[in-house]
């Protein structure tokens, strides 16, 4: 990447399980030994993702949301620092497409906030400002997805 430059790409999120997730959540671990492009907040590395309804359509960058698009972690005008990004995906609960009833989520006072998927565009990018401290350096980063099932009931 040259300052200035962003790659893009799409991820599809399925809570496939049986059981609905309490809590489902986005963080960020950098690689490798510390450099500028991860410890550097303005000039260094930033990532934006973005949330669609529905399906992304198309590929990288050009890809197009289907449905409502809403900022999940930073926005594109202002995304945050590889190093430092974590967000809550889901203000209630990621509920799977069938095998809970509306019963048992009633019983445990669930509220679904996504069903089935979710659809996720990532956007990493080089600030313009990135200078020539910048140059031959590389770094590589991992999106953490954690979430954390329902208590368990006798229904």
């Amino acid at each position: 990447m040259i300052p200035s430059d962003s790659v893009a790409g799409l991820i599809t999120i399925q809570n496939t399980g049986t059981e609905d997730l309490t809590s489902y959540a986005l963080s960020t671990t950098v690689g490798g030994a510390p450099n500028v492009l991860t410890t550097d907040a303005v000039k260094g590395c930033q990532v934006w993702v973005a949330r669609c309804t529905g399906a992304w359509t198309g590929s990288g960058s050009a890809a197009t949301c289907s449905g409502t698009q809403t900022d999940a972690l930073g926005t594109a005008v202002a995304p945050v620092a590889i190093g430092a990004a974590s967000t809550s995906l889901a203000a209630n609960a990621f509920c799977v497409s069938s095998g809970v009833t509306a019963a048992v989520r009633t019983a445990r006072g669930t509220v679904c906030s996504l069903t089935g998927s979710d659809y996720l565009k990532v956007r990493v990018s080089l600030p313009a400002a990135a200078d020539n401290a910048f140059q031959n350096l590389s770094t590589t980063f991992t999106l953490n997805f954690n979430a954390s099932q329902a208590a368990g009931a006798a229904f």
